[in-house]
């Protein structure tokens, strides 16, 4: 009997990038009791860093075609299974440490005992051992400790059609769009620790609040919760998304120390995303008693209840370089900001592009502390995006509509340039200056360690705090 095999086969699981290097070793020498075996090699692959537990693996050997070979297996510790089949599935698991390697012997006969040509596959399938010792950095109750258990399970399930637990996400951010098929609670870090992000075509990150329908777009460091505005008419069993999950249109507006005169919203303040987004807000949240308007004095004065819910939040604006001249134009100085050099000025080099949501912590780095803003590019780029690429599939994307980033591209004493998240879902880094009015899309921060009602984040069981 003849038999052929794939070899140095390389298998990267559902569950983010965890790998097992699997090989075929099937010289023609290897007979036993005129039966022909061969050696299938299961190996736990150096790149698996997202856990330091075991990886359990299923191993299947079957027929290719109209093939009809039979298939037995004996491990390295002697173990076998009882007789000759057609399919042969073996579950095991390997430590989740480099060079942990399985050997099996794999004996193969015909059906019949006429010569024939045997021809078969060699599959697997790699996924979390629940046996995991993954802890949940949450309190029990809470809306994140829900909202990582819910991934975990699914991780553990190697689930496929829902929200899974992946250190890595199948997809590169910054390098790639999220993929079709992908669904990830994601890690990276942010200022205040470990943030945990929805990347992909997630359809369990929606929340009910204040009678509107919000996203959950990632878990921060300390815990807090960002939200992003998916349908301001409705709860999110009867949302539409799309032009609902937008308020309006302005410029952009966020004064900084560059730039402080922002012509156009100085003279015409509500014509600007702030202004817009504090009068939204002052409409549609519960304010004092006494009726004080938002901002009074500079500071939001809220409802007790109001105050235990919602964060602080300091919105990141960016880094930005040293001014030098444009080449074109030597009487106006230029200054790169940071987002942009990262995720867009290294595209020729595309292994240099990368987002992060840490700050550069410099002297030139903006904020702006409020209850209310938009998100940064860099976010929008860990939910699936990229710049100048489509991309309709992950979860921010709202039916082509264009809407503001609050990163702007370059500053420039005439105004800066802003990058927006165009109707194609991709980043659009063109030249939108600050006077150009586009769509805004609210952003919102619970506190931390908010607690949760009852739901399970799906579209017809929406998380309620």
């Amino acid at each position: 009997s003849k038999y052929k095999a794939k070899t140095n086969v390389n298998v990267v699981s559902n569950t983010g990038k965890l790998v097992c290097d699997v090989s075929v070793d099937n010289k023609d020498e290897y007979i036993e009791d005129n039966e022909r075996y061969f050696y299938i090699n299961v190996k736990n692959s150096k790149d698996n860093n997202e856990s330091d537990t075991d990886i359990g693996y299923i191993l299947t050997i079957e027929n290719d075609s109209n093939s009809k070979g039979l298939y037995r297996y004996i491990d390295s510790y002697g173990n076998s299974n009882d007789d000759y089949v057609e399919t042969l599935e073996i579950k095991e698991h390997i430590l989740n440490e480099y060079n942990k390697e399985e050997r099996f012997k794999i004996r193969v006969k015909s059906e019949s005992a006429i010569k024939t040509e045997i021809k078969y596959k060699v599959k697997i399938n790699c996924y979390q051992k629940e046996s995991t010792g993954i802890v949940n950095p949450y309190k029990e109750g809470t809306l994140a400790y829900t909202i990582f258990e819910n991934a975990k399970n699914a991780y553990l399930e190697n689930s496929e059609d829902k929200t899974i637990l992946s250190r890595t996400p199948k997809t590169v951010p910054a390098q790639e769009v999220s993929g079709e098929d992908e669904r990830t609670l994601s890690l990276t870090e942010d200022d205040y620790g470990n943030s945990y992000y929805f990347r992909g075509n997630v359809e369990d990150n929606y929340l009910n609040f204040n009678n509107m329908c919000w996203r959950v777009v990632r878990i921060e460091g300390d815990g807090s919760i960002k939200l992003i505005l998916e349908d301001k008419e409705h709860t999110c069993e009867t949302a539409t998304g799309g032009d609902n999950a937008l308020i309006g249109t302005g410029q952009y507006g966020y004064k900084n120390i560059n730039n402080a005169d922002y012509k156009n919203c100085t003279d015409n303040p509500t014509t600007c995303i702030r202004t817009i987004l504090q009068n939204w807000f002052n409409e549609k949240f519960t304010l004092s008693d006494n009726n004080q308007t938002y901002p009074s004095n500079d500071k939001l004065i809220l409802k007790k209840e109001l105050e235990n819910i919602l964060k602080y939040e300091k919105w990141e604006i960016g880094d930005w370089t040293t001014k030098y001249p444009v080449e074109y134009e030597t009487e106006e100085e230029v200054w790169w900001y940071e987002p942009f050099k990262r995720l867009i000025n290294n595209r020729n080099n595309p292994e240099k592009l990368y987002a992060t949501l840490k700050t550069a912590r410099t002297d030139t780095d903006e904020k702006v502390d409020d209850y209310i803003s938009i998100l940064t590019v860099d976010e929008v780029v860990f939910a699936g995006a990229m710049p100048e690429k489509d991309n309709n599939n992950y979860y921010l994307y709202t039916n082509n509509l264009s809407w503001w980033t609050i990163s702007p591209r370059v500053g420039r004493p005439v105004g800066d340039v802003g990058m927006i998240v165009n109707n194609n879902g991709s980043i659009f880094y063109g030249h939108i200056n600050i006077e150009h009015s586009c769509q805004i899309r609210p952003s919102i921060v619970l506190i931390p360690n908010i607690k949760l009602i009852n739901g399970n984040g799906t579209k017809e069981n929406s998380y309620t705090i």
